[in-house]
């Protein structure tokens, strides 16, 4: 009977490994799992607060930008552009400048394509430029006031393209396209592809 006794020993420690090894795999398994998300749980929360912390440096600079400064901003860069205003503008600058005020026409918000290539199915994005077209007369030296004046603006009026031609008694007739800007963009689909 000793021999059963020892057997049945025997096998109650090989039992007793084998339900602890069953048990204690599986939760040290689940605990290794909870370290891991505990750690990235850690890790984000770090990402998150440095973030905070940039953000809440960027309302801070923001709060302690002057009131004056923030209307010069809305002044030189609007939400919207009206466009009465910047061509009123315009022939105000040709009077000071002394050239003959011909035309001054709004060409509408410049479209640009998302992709590289003009396709079919690219969407058009307002990038913010407004084009406006200019026809004036004068001297060169009106001309060149009339272009420093326009440089001079309250509000940016980039000149992309300037054509000049003679006209008669040394004068010169200039046609400039010209653009300015906005802050908000609009995004617009191609309208022929919708089906």
């Amino acid at each position: 009977m000793r021999s059963f006794g020892l057997v049945a020993q025997i096998c109650m420690m090989v039992a007793a490994v084998g339900v602890a090894f069953l048990y204690t795999v599986p939760a040290f398994d689940k605990v290794g799992i909870v370290q891991s998300e505990t750690n990235e749980y850690q890790t984000l929360r770090t990402k998150i607060e440095n973030i905070n912390a940039q953000l809440a440096n960027h309302v801070s600079q923001v709060s302690a930008i002057s009131p004056t400064n923030l209307d010069r901003l809305s002044v030189y860069m609007p939400q919207t552009v009206d466009e009465a205003h910047v061509m009123r503008d315009i022939k105000i600058i040709a009077e000071s400048s002394n050239v003959t005020f011909n035309e001054v026409s709004y060409e509408g918000p410049v479209k640009e394509s998302d992709n590289d290539e003009e396709s079919a199915g690219a969407s058009l994005v307002e990038s913010g430029r407004h084009s406006f077209a200019v026809g004036v007369d004068g001297r060169y030296d009106q001309l060149k006031d009339f272009l420093s004046l326009l440089e001079k603006n309250e509000y940016p009026l980039e000149v992309f393209q300037v054509e000049i031609a003679p006209l008669e008694g040394g004068f010169l007739s200039a046609s400039i396209n010209m653009t300015t800007y906005a802050s908000e963009v609009l995004v617009e689909e191609d309208q022929e592809n919708e089906i």
